[in-house]
């Protein structure tokens, strides 16, 4: 349902993302446009955190917000699995699980309940192998229009989302938590994971 685009800033001399909805998400309703800059600015207004994707502002170009992200440059953890870079390597892989959870303590504790699409594509990878967790608040958005879609239209298609005629679950398949196909709006944080961030903090 997304897009990415890199940038170049000229007036802060830096590359950035910017991130917007496809055109047939923004059709769909036109309150969309609005409520993807409300969670937008959650996400802008969180403190800065070495294990998060920071979001920098969001601007309107050729009538859609786009939300403009710090860049980084390494890819995504999706390129890094299967390869001798982690399957070779225990304590790079224990440092990343751990890098992960301290960036998803910290937006926890800002009041970002639950990220809800979890996936290697949404976990960044900076060129000196720190990670770092983007795509806050736009799939909890999507979740919240599409539980709303449902309940008038029970079996409503949505875009690159796995639900059945009767759920509303939202995210990647392949990478959901059981709780999401089940009742996707009342998913939140287990408290296993929230133990772990607190130990990760202080590691």
């Amino acid at each position: 349902m997304g897009i990415v685009y890199v940038v170049y800033d000229h007036q802060r001399r830096e590359p950035l993302a910017a991130k917007t909805f496809r055109d047939e998400v923004f059709q769909r309703d036109p309150t969309i446009a609005k409520r993807f800059s409300q969670e937008a600015y959650i996400w802008i207004n969180l403190d800065r955190h070495e294990n998060v994707t920071q979001a920098r502002f969001v601007e309107t170009v050729e009538g859609k917000p786009m939300l403009f992200l710090e860049y980084v440059s390494g890819g995504d953890l999706s390129g890094w699995i299967g390869t001798p870079c982690l399957t070779s390597d225990l304590p790079r892989i224990l440092l990343f699980a751990i890098q992960f959870c301290d960036g998803m303590a910290h937006a926890h504790s800002k009041g970002i309940k639950v990220h809800r699409d979890v996936k290697p594509q949404n976990c960044l990878v900076t060129e000196n192998y720190r990670l770092k967790v983007t795509d806050f608040g736009l799939a909890k958005m999507f979740d919240e229009m599409s539980a709303s879609a449902t309940s008038a239209s029970p079996c409503v298609n949505r875009l690159s989302i796995a639900m059945s005629c009767s759920g509303v679950a939202v995210g990647t398949a392949t990478h959901m938590a059981p709780e999401q196909f089940d009742d996707a709006k009342s998913v939140d944080v287990p408290p296993i994971f929230i133990l772990l961030g607190l130990c990760c903090s202080r590691c």
